[in-house]
């Protein structure tokens, strides 16, 4: 069965009149008329208020790019959602819409991954290149993916350790069955490039690759409209019908990241997608709706212990564990270390169109001893960050003078030396949700798919207090008033 999209159905003179669908998201309205004055030709601007309106508007609606202006809750609330985006819709383009003198949330913006950024009230034809280039990178990025998902992502599973050796004869043979695939490995580890060369390697390689990220839904309601899709008026803003992502993955595979921050309701309705007949329905829908996809899922999580916990149906655990891979983490295996290392320098370099600088004995030694809390991600951003600082044919040590270089001890018992580098994943994982959520521990657990008492005893261990965070937050509420 072919599955349509709505647009599919739309005459061929509506197809040739659609513009770009570009989202404005700032608090001044009189601004967002002025702008959408400026490029009514060749762009469709639709805007809205807040992050949140954004994130509502995003469940309903397609985007080409965003304009996101920064100065939203002091920054605090732009950034917010910039992560956000960066996690549920990596492939939109997102342009920060800055004040001239404002350099550090400029660089704190691009860092975590702006596209670009470009002065509040920009004239038309800087606003028209930059949104052209936007455009352009979107197109680049649809075309990467594609790619990626022709080639099976195999290429990107990088590693020649016997883990890494298993991990690859699992993929060729899993690729070969219909079953529903569980990959459990802690974050940055490469789940979802596994998932990938699963879905390119097997018959279903032509079909879509849809990503679903479920730890990045603020509540189980959104998850439930993002998965199973609605019908006009199933809920308060429910002003048209939206298909699901069950639906629109066709005979595709459907990759459910952080399964394990499912809510108990949503569980339940999985639980039904993968019995037989394998079919669903929409929200405010009154017919079932066939299920022809795979569903490959991902946790970081220890999944056996959530059911034990149980924050976990073993019913659905049983549905999606019918093939396991196990990805070990980057510090248990570092004999697949300098193999990713010149893999990323040599893919970077042709990113950049310059010549692959060769890398010293003493930078991959360094690169070695290191303990790699994030994993393979993180190591690929060390790489990148290097290459950037790099100008001449040799990647050397103070090129990575920013890694943090892990102390170790001669004669470090293992379980010590493994305490020590969960101890930084900790510090920098925790610091950074408490960043995003002002310090409110039941929304950084909820981000985190854990429950709030184990989010309270991490903090104690990593010698965090959320206080300091609520502090910055109090500050900004002051400033409002």
């Amino acid at each position: 069965m072919v599955v349509r999209r709505e647009t599919d159905l739309a005459p061929p003179q509506a197809e040739k009149a659609a513009r770009p669908r570009v989202l404005l998201v700032d608090e001044d309205m009189v601004f967002a008329h002025d702008l959408e004055l400026l490029v009514r030709d060749r762009f469709e601007l639709p805007a809205v208020v807040t992050p949140d309106e954004a994130r509502r508007f995003l469940l309903g609606q397609t985007v080409d790019a965003i304009l996101l202006a920064m100065g939203l809750d002091h920054g605090e609330g732009s950034l917010a959602l910039l992560d956000f985006l960066q996690v549920q819709y990596p492939e939109i383009p997102v342009v920060m819409l800055c004040a001239e003198d404002a350099t550090e949330p400029v660089v704190a913006a691009i860092k975590r991954g702006a596209d670009d950024c470009i002065r509040k009230r920009p004239s038309r034809e800087v606003l028209l290149k930059c949104l052209d280039r936007t455009m352009e990178l979107k197109r680049t990025r649809i075309q990467v993916r594609n790619l990626q998902a022709d080639q099976g992502g195999f290429d990107e599973i990088i590693g020649e350790s016997a883990s890494m050796r298993e991990v690859k004869r699992l993929i060729q043979q899993y690729s070969r069955h219909e079953g529903s695939v569980l990959v459990q490995g802690p974050s940055g580890s490469g789940k979802e490039l596994v998932a990938r060369a699963i879905h390119g390697l097997s018959d279903r390689g032509d079909e879509p690759f849809i990503v679903v990220n479920c730890a990045a839904f603020t509540d189980e309601d959104r998850l439930e409209a993002e998965l199973f899709g609605y019908e006009q008026g199933a809920f308060a803003g429910a002003d048209r019908r939206r298909m699901g992502r069950l639906q629109e993955v066709g005979r595709g595979t459907l990759f459910l990241d952080e399964v394990s921050a499912v809510g108990p309701l949503c569980q339940i309705k999985l639980m039904r997608v993968l019995s037989p007949p394998r079919q669903f329905r929409p929200l405010g829908g009154r017919r079932e709706v066939p299920f022809q996809a795979r569903i490959i899922a991902a946790s970081s999580r220890d999944l056996v212990a959530d059911v034990r916990g149980r924050r976990f149906r073993d019913e659905l655990l049983f549905r999606l564990n019918a093939l396991r891979i196990t990805l070990r983490p980057l510090v248990e295996r570092p004999e697949d270390i300098e193999p990713l290392v010149h893999h990323f320098i040599h893919r970077k370099s042709l990113e950049l169109k310059r010549a692959t600088p060769t890398l010293d004995q003493e930078a991959l030694g360094l690169l070695q001893s290191y303990g790699w809390p994030g994993n393979v991600r993180e190591l690929a951003h060390v790489v990148e960050g290097a290459l950037y600082q790099c100008e001449g044919a040799h990647l050397r040590r103070e090129h990575f003078q920013d890694l943090e270089k892990v102390d170790w001890v001669d004669g470090l018992h293992w379980r010590q030396a493994k305490q020590r580098s969960e101890l930084q994943l900790k510090r920098r994982y925790y610091s950074s949700l408490l960043r995003a959520t002002s310090g409110v521990v039941v929304r950084a657990a909820r981000l985190a798919g854990l429950p709030r008492q184990t989010v309270h005893r991490h903090l104690r261990e990593a010698g965090l207090d959320r206080a300091d965070f609520t502090a910055r937050r109090r500050r900004s509420d002051t400033r409002k008033d």
